[in-house]
C-alpha cells in the first residue's frame, strides 16, 4: 500500500503563512528604506533643490509666511502678498524645488502637476529663500561653497532698509566688527582681526588673520564674497565672478556656507536688480 499523507489543517496553513510573512518582513522593510524620497524642507526660511513643502508646510521669516495650503493654494502672507491661484485645484498638494530652479505644485498622490513657476534654468543647486523684505526668491545655481558638495534710487533705499536674516547675507550687504550669521550650532563670524571664521562645523576660515585693519566681508552683485580692509583693498575673495544679479549667502543646516544666484524667479512681480546698494551689519560694540 502507498502511504497516504495526513490532511493539513487550516490552523497549520495559517501558522505557515505567518511564519513566511515574518521571514519576509526584514526584506520588505529594507526595500522601503532604499526607495528614494524627496526630503522635506525643515529650515525656517529656505528650501533647497530636491526638498519639498508638504501640505500645510511653510517657510517663515518674522511675521511673513509662505504656505502650501491644504486647499492646494501656495500663498505668501503678510509680506508682499502673492499666491499661485490654485485654490481647490487639487488635494494634499506638495511644493517641490527642482535642480533647474523651478517650483512645482503637484498632487501628493499620483503626482499630477497643478502649477509651476515655469522658467527653467541650468542644472545645479538652487535655494528658495523667504527674504526679510517679504518676498520669495529662487537663487542659483550655487557659485561658491565653504565645503564642496558641492528705479535705481528706490532700489538703493530698499536695500539700505533691508533687515538682516539670521542665517543669510544678500548682495550689497556687509558683515564687520564681529557680526555673524547663525544657524543652530553653526556661526560664521567676520572677526575684528580680519579673519572670517565658520565655527561649529569643519572649521573653514579665510586665513586672513592680521592681514588688514577694520576689515569687512561683502557679497557683491556677481556672487563673489570679498574680505576688504579700510582702504577697500581686497584681502580675500571667494573666486571668479558670475553674471550680474542678486545673490544670497546661506549658512545652511548642514554647516556649509553656500552662495546661490542670481535670482531666477521671484514672487515680486517685477524684480529690480539692486546694483551699487549698501547695507551694513555690525556686532555689539565693546567698551574700552
Amino acid at each position: 500500500k502507498e502511504a497516504s499523507s495526513a490532511p493539513i489543517s487550516p490552523r497549520h496553513l495559517r501558522l505557515a503563512s505567518m511564519a513566511n510573512l515574518l521571514f519576509l518582513l526584514p526584506a520588505i522593510f529594507l526595500a522601503l528604506l532604499l526607495v528614494p524620497r524627496p526630503s522635506v524642507a525643515i529650515n525656517p526660511n529656505y528650501m533647497l533643490s530636491g526638498e519639498t513643502l508638504p501640505t500645510d508646510g511653510r517657510l517663515s521669516s518674522g511675521d511673513t509666511f509662505f504656505i502650501m495650503q491644504g486647499d492646494c493654494n501656495l500663498v505668501l502672507y503678510y509680506g508682499q502678498f502673492w499666491m499661485s491661484n490654485t485654490a481647490n485645484h487639487g488635494h494634499d498638494c506638495v511644493l517641490s524645488l527642482s535642480n533647474n530652479g523651478v517650483f512645482t505644485i503637484h498632487h501628493s498622490k499620483g503626482g499630477g502637476v497643478v502649477w509651476t513657476s515655469r522658467r527653467s534654468s541650468v542644472t545645479g543647486d538652487y535655494a528658495a529663500v523667504l527674504t526679510p523684505a517679504g518676498m520669495v526668491n529662487i537663487y542659483g545655481p550655487a557659485v561658491w561653497s565653504s565645503r564642496p558638495k558641492s528705479s535705481a534710487a528706490a532700489a538703493t533705499a530698499d536695500a539700505n532698509m533691508l533687515p538682516m536674516a539670521p542665517n543669510a547675507l544678500f548682495s550689497g550687504q556687509f558683515l564687520y566688527d564681529n557680526a555673524s550669521l547663525i544657524n543652530k550650532k553653526f556661526e560664521f563670524v567676520m572677526q575684528s582681526d580680519c579673519n572670517a571664521v565658520l565655527s561649529g562645523g569643519d572649521g573653514w576660515q579665510s586665513d586672513t588673520r592680521g592681514n588688514g585693519r577694520y576689515c569687512f566681508l561683502r557679497l557683491d552683485h556677481k556672487g563673489t564674497l570679498h574680505v576688504k580692509d579700510d582702504g577697500y583693498n581686497t584681502v580675500w575673495s571667494s573666486g571668479k565672478a558670475s553674471t550680474l544679479g542678486d545673490y544670497v549667502l546661506l549658512l545652511q543646516d548642514d554647516g556649509r556656507l553656500v552662495v546661490y544666484g542670481p535670482v531666477v524667479w521671484s514672487t515680486k512681480p517685477t524684480h529690480v536688480t539692486q546694483v551699487g546698494s549698501i547695507s551694513m551689519v555690525t556686532g555689539s560694540k565693546k567698551s574700552n
